[in-house]
């Protein structure tokens, strides 16, 4: 069961300025066992923290295999403050010692906060730090379970566990061969992670993102994808690397849209082994 938790602390210790970093989650561990559960959580309150203070709200997230959870939160304040997202773990040495150290899910540090996530079962604490000064913070958090995978003949979803320090490479549908065209890729983690999406013609990539949960994630207007326009034919792979020590769990999804059908590609594809066409 979902409850809300609001919990003010003086510090003892001086807190520290938290600068924005990459996070990683204690383990990764997605259920397989098929399950019923679904989840709809919305935290939206307005909170006024005096300095060195913190407020944190507690959820704990079910199995909900083959569907996915995944959530997204913002902070918007008058002064700085560090917002995060912690699992159990975390949160009881940030509890215990007064050290907003860094290194959690997400991590960020400002007056406007903003991130997602995918979460695996487990409990996890969304925690907003007035470490400088007062503040008057807005707090919002969603949290759902309605993605599943989809697969079509331009589009693809799928879920990956991608191994400590390793890469994994998506061949991208062979429509990219029938005409120029643009495409979306839409991806979520538990933890940073990098997409590239790899010319094989020009062995050049078309496009890197930064280390992300969320692809491309922002508030205004609220966007969620990577978008590139009027690629040139051709062989694409998607590659999606994790940098971390610890496995990282994705959902990724890519959509595909030629420029226009080519009617001579069909014949081509049929002399193809292994062509992913859908």
């Amino acid at each position: 069961m979902m409850r809300k938790n609001i919990s003010l602390f003086v510090f003892i210790l001086v807190a520290l300025s938290v600068l924005s970093t990459l996070g990683v989650v204690d383990a990764v561990a997605q259920t397989t066992g098929f399950s019923t559960n679904s989840v709809n959580l919305t935290l939206n309150t307005t909170e006024v923290l005096p300095a060195n203070y913190y407020y944190y709200y507690i959820f704990s997230l079910p199995n909900t295999y083959p569907n996915a959870t995944f959530g997204y939160y913002f902070s918007v304040s008058n002064t700085s403050v560090s917002t995060a997202l912690m699992t159990s773990t975390q949160f009881k040495q940030f509890n215990t010692t007064g050290s907003f150290s860094g290194g959690y899910i997400a991590d960020q540090n400002g007056t406007l906060n903003f991130d997602g996530l995918l979460f695996t079962q487990g409990v996890y604490y969304l925690v907003v730090y007035a470490y400088q000064a007062p503040a008057e913070v807005e707090i919002y958090l969603s949290v759902k379970s309605n993605i599943q995978a989809e697969n079509a003949t331009q589009y693809v979803g799928e879920f990956e566990t991608i191994p400590a320090h390793q890469n994994t490479s998506i061949p991208l549908h062979y429509e990219t061969l029938g005409s120029p065209f643009n495409i979306t890729v839409f991806g979520i983690s538990n933890q940073t992670v990098k997409y590239t999406i790899w010319d094989n013609s020009t062995q050049t990539p078309a496009f890197t993102s930064p280390l992300v949960t969320f692809t491309n994630l922002s508030i205004q207007p609220l966007s969620y994808n990577y978008t590139l326009t009027n690629l040139r034919q051709g062989v694409y792979t998607l590659i999606i690397g994790n940098p971390h020590n610890s496995p990282a769990y994705v959902y990724f999804e890519y959509r595909i849209y030629p420029k226009y059908v080519n009617p001579y590609l069909f014949r081509y594809l049929l002399r193809q082994s292994g062509a992913p066409r859908g």
